[in-house]
Order: structure tokens, then sequence, then C-alpha cells
């Protein structure tokens, strides 16, 4: 599989479609006008490891204008994939399934 090269957020194309469905991005606050901007809401009270601390005053700018945008990063998908770090644990999840089920057909014989 070829990895493409990686592409800053701002140089990536604003024509540019999702891979799945061929579709242009949703731009929420266009589709949605009525929706409330997330920089209106009160900050997040879930930060229990309070990582948001450890952000730089720059960062924290740049994760409120990605989050305004509620964009989801679909040209990073192939790269995960090819680096085979995500996803891997279906076909264990199944395996392990798949041995459950012959070790209670096994324990069953050996009741009956």
């Amino acid at each position: 599989m070829t990895v493409l090269s990686s592409l800053r957020q701002d140089e990536v194309d604003e024509n540019a479609r999702s891979s799945y469905f061929n579709l242009p991005a949703l731009d929420v606050s266009v589709a949605f006008p009525q929706a409330t901007p997330v920089s209106q809401f009160p900050p997040c009270a879930s930060d229990y490891y309070q990582f948001d601390d450890l952000l730089t005053s720059e960062e924290r700018a740049i994760r409120m204008k990605y989050w305004e945008k509620a964009e989801f990063p679909f040209h990073v998908v192939p790269k995960f994939a090819a680096l085979h770090i995500a996803g891997g644990t279906i076909k264990m999840v199944k395996q392990m399934i798949d041995i459950h089920r012959i070790a209670i057909v096994e324990a069953l014989n050996l009741l009956f």
C-alpha cells in the first residue's frame, strides 16, 4: 500500500472529497447555522488528568480552530492503515470468540 505525502490541513484542497463516499467535507457552520459554536460553551470539566494545562495558548487556539470546523482528517486514515496500528484487534476478537465456542462444546461433551 502506498502512503501519500502528508499535508497540513491548510494545504488540503478545499474541494477535496472523502475517499469513502466521494462527498465534500461538511462545513457545520453552513449546514447548521443555528448551531451554537463550541467556543460559546463553558470549558470542559472532564479533563481529569488536566492535559489542557500541558498545551500552550497557541496549541489551544489551533485545537479550538479545528474543533469549531468539526472536520475529520480523512486523509490520515490510509496512513494509519499502512502502519497496522489500529483495527487489528477485530480479527483477534473473532478468533477468541471461535476458540471460546470450541471450548464450550468440548466442555459440554465432557459433561454429557
